[in-house]
């Protein structure tokens, strides 16, 4: 069942992915980082979003999960123990 959030925030999370897609591509053809320097930017960038969710658990223990929604991707529903 779609709900009126998830057919809103379609589209503009399809263009926000091409666009960082996009981005992605044209520093990764200018700066030409190694595989090691690729792995500790994503790793960063995962465990932010860990750190933001059990921080906002911390500080907010009963807010919403419709309050997190857009920023609730692979690692940040790891932390609510959810896949």
């Amino acid at each position: 069942m779609r709900t009126k959030s998830s057919t809103q925030f379609g589209p503009q999370r399809k263009r926000d992915e091409l666009a960082g897609i996009g981005v992605g591509g044209l520093l990764y053809a200018s700066l030409r980082p190694p595989a090691g320097q690729v792995s500790v930017t994503s790793s960063g960038g995962i465990w932010a979003y860990v750190v933001t969710g059990q921080l906002l658990g911390i500080i907010q223990p009963d807010v919403r999960a419709e309050a997190i929604a857009p920023s609730r991707d692979g690692a940040t529903m790891t932390v609510g123990g959810q896949w």
